[in-house]
């Protein structure tokens, strides 16, 4: 069975290199998370997803060619941008593309979409991509674009002076390794013996691939993930049941709460981004909390662990600014005050927290949309919140692992686009 449809693209160039614009996308095939970052992930981990393989329709012939890159236009992740953007190229999805940046610009000025001086001037295009927000700036003489520049994403050094291995030459060079909304790695050619000039391109082509390659199989970035929470909120078996679902190996799930820490260091496996996750489960009783400070600095997100079966039989809407009876509440206003002390630190401050309401297989369990109105949005919204950049509440269950996989993944979209504040650690 086949069946074909029209797409409607526009076709920029900026300096000859091509960009493909589709804001029309076909109706449903556009994955329904919240961030650019989400949706790229969404694409990657679907085999045969619809947009991969449009993508492969318009960037290999006949209607495309071995260098063709182009975007999905796409909603923004706040309304703090004029709309997002899905890069991508012959070889799949990219997280930045600077000369589609660019374009975007133009496209954006020259189509109406962002509004720029009648006469001449400036006007900044705000467009949210997988590696975070960019901004493109257009030069406009007598109400034309005439100029495009952009400015992208913190860019840092990642490693200096990695020693990598050239099989094709027998010898061992020297790489610095840079993120700039993607990550570049950059050698000295003198290391080759080779002189840059037009006879030896092929030569440099194909020793960037092999370098590529020898990278690809040990560059890894590292996140630091802190699991906070009550003392028996279920923080330690959260724990084990993620190391169960990304090792499958991993015997039964360990109960015991935890006294100290717990650490565990795990590798996702494909089709996930090739990073890994360092899960810190630091204990929740109260004598132990005070320790939780010293842990901020390094972490990359913060999971807060919540009981949703012990809140007690009171209305959730009725939790006051101040203390609430124990019988009617359970521990859910102690929560409520241990989350804002999270938050209220500054060195929390522009980390992704995550509340996660666990057990909710339990019969006795509040509904998550309950604990998001009458005790999330009380936190989030009061004073303490104003430092979160980023926050979800989701449901699960630590005992029977659902909506652990989702957990995860809203953790790692969030964390990868957080890079301007926390870097990560290169392994």
């Amino acid at each position: 069975m086949t069946s074909s449809y029209w797409i409607q693209t526009e076709d920029w160039h900026t300096a000859g290199e091509p960009f493909r614009i589709v804001d029309q996308l076909p109706t449903g095939s556009l994955p329904g998370a919240s961030t650019v970052a989400e949706r790229r992930f969404a694409i990657l981990k679907t085999p045969g997803h619809p947009l991969d393989i449009l993508r492969q329709q318009l960037c290999h012939e006949p209607r495309g060619h071995a260098d063709m890159y182009g975007g999905f236009i796409t909603p923004p992740n706040d309304s703090g941008a004029h709309f997002g953007v899905l890069f991508w190229h012959a070889d799949g999805f990219s997280t930045a593309c600077g000369h589609g940046t660019m374009a975007l610009g133009y496209w954006a000025v020259t189509k109406g979409l962002v509004k720029a001086p009648e006469g001449d001037g400036v006007v900044d295009v705000v467009v949210d991509v997988p590696s975070g927000r960019v901004i493109a700036t257009v030069t406009v003489k007598q109400g034309k674009p005439v100029h495009a520049d952009f400015v992208n994403v913190l860019s840092y050094q990642l490693e200096r002076d990695l020693k990598i291995e050239v099989p094709s030459l027998g010898i061992s060079i020297s790489a610095s390794l840079s993120f700039g909304g993607a990550v570049y790695a950059t050698v000295d050619a003198a290391q080759f013996g080779l002189r840059v000039e037009p006879k030896n391109a092929i030569r440099f082509i194909d020793l960037g691939r092999e370098i590529k390659k020898v990278l690809g199989t040990r560059a890894h970035y590292e996140y630091s993930v802190l699991l906070l929470g009550l003392d028996n909120a279920g923080k330690t078996t959260l724990l084990e049941q993620i190391k169960a679902c990304y090792t499958p190996s991993h015997p039964n799930l360990k109960t015991v709460p935890t006294v100290g820490q717990n650490t565990v260091t795990l590798a996702l496996p494909p089709p996930n981004p090739p990073i890994y996750l360092k899960l810190w489960d630091v204990g929740g009783q109260h004598s132990l909390r005070g320790l939780w400070t010293s842990y901020y600095s390094a972490a990359h997100a913060i999971v807060f662990v919540l009981d949703s079966s012990d809140v007690g039989n009171a209305t959730l809407s009725e939790l006051g600014e101040g203390g609430v009876n124990a019988e009617e509440m359970g521990r859910l206003d102690e929560a409520r005050l241990v989350l804002e002390s999270i938050l209220g630190n500054e060195e929390t401050s522009g980390v992704p927290i995550l509340v996660l309401a666990n057990k909710q297989d339990r019969e006795d369990c509040v509904e998550v949309v309950r604990i998001k109105e009458g005790f999330v949005r009380k936190v989030f919204e009061g004073e303490k919140g104003g430092n979160v950049r980023d926050s979800r509440v989701l449901p699960c269950s630590a005992l029977t692992g659902t909506g652990v996989n989702e957990a995860v993944e809203w953790l790692v979209t969030r964390m990868m686009g957080n890079k301007e504040l926390r870097p990560p650690v290169m392994r």
